[in-house]
């Protein structure tokens, strides 16, 4: 796609994010809903930034920034677009959002996957078309669930919403990393680095986010983890079938950690893992 395309689009998904924004601000305020107001706040924030990108573009000014590459001015805003929508998702949700806060979740996860694609040059995909399917989805319901795809070391994982506390990246996190705990806003969670319990060399934190998982299924202990993975996306919002269950392979990393497995599509298989077990690993 050519760059004064991509300069249009970006106009566009800069307003739809505004109006999107002013929509979840009117019904965090209906709701007195503070994490809803902060994603009303973070959605504006970031309509501003791309809006501010897409006048750059259109008006060069001298120096080094008005000649940037236009697909890398918009890579910051697209980065933090693409955790909010995950986040947003996990609030609405969890605390029940009801129909209008899911449709403009929606919107911010549309929009986030489209800005990803403006970035990559690639066109536009949907959520999960990186990911094979679930292979054999359970016969005996039809119900499905919001799920978390990640990934580290090149294996699949996977975590229900509904477990799920919040997203970060990775270099917010790190600094405030004490031994094996992390401590943020007045919470202290055991850490689990992923890559390191499979003995896997450790990317770089760009290339990375940390998910905090609520071990609150059945037999957990209740607590939460903060977990550092491969780089989330947009596209790691899922919604399948429930999968029937499956034995994870002998071979198949931290096998013995596994609470519940399901085979994909293309022959690998789906872990959904046991984070208080892999936390004293």
């Amino acid at each position: 796609m050519d760059d004064e395309r991509t300069i249009w689009r970006c106009g566009i998904l800069a307003e739809r994010l505004r109006n999107l924004g002013q929509s979840v601000a009117l019904e965090a305020a209906s709701r007195d809903s503070r994490p809803f107001a902060i994603v009303a706040d973070e959605t504006l924030k970031l309509a501003l930034e791309v809006e501010a990108a897409v006048d750059a573009a259109r008006f060069p000014g001298p120096g080094p920034a008005g000649g940037r590459d236009f697909p890398m001015a918009i890579a910051e805003p697209a980065r933090c677009l693409s955790l909010l929508a995950i986040n947003s998702a996990i609030e609405s949700i969890n605390s029940k959002g009801g129909a209008a806060v899911a449709i403009c979740v929606d919107g911010i996860r549309e929009a986030a996957l489209e800005l990803e694609a403006l970035c990559s040059g690639e066109p536009p995909r949907g959520a999960g078309a990186d990911l094979p399917a679930v292979a054999s989805p359970s016969l005996a319901s039809t119900a499905r669930d919001y799920l978390l795809a990640f990934s580290s070391g090149g294996q699949r994982f996977l975590e229900n919403f509904g477990y799920l506390r919040e997203v970060m990246r990775y270099s917010y996190a790190l600094p405030c990393l004490e031994g094996a705990t992390l401590h943020i806003r007045d919470h202290a969670w055991p850490f689990i680095d992923l890559a390191a319990a499979q003995g896997l060399a450790v990317a770089p934190g760009e290339d990375r986010d940390v998910i905090v998982v609520r071990a609150r299924w059945e037999g957990a202990d209740g607590r939460e983890y903060a977990v550092a993975v491969d780089r989330l996306g947009a596209r790691a919002i899922l919604r399948p079938r429930v999968g029937r269950l499956a034995e994870p392979r002998i071979d198949a990393p931290l096998a013995g950690l596994v609470r519940e497995c399901w085979d994909a599509s293309d022959g690998s298989q789906f872990l959904f893992l046991d984070w208080p077990r892999l936390a004293v690993y």
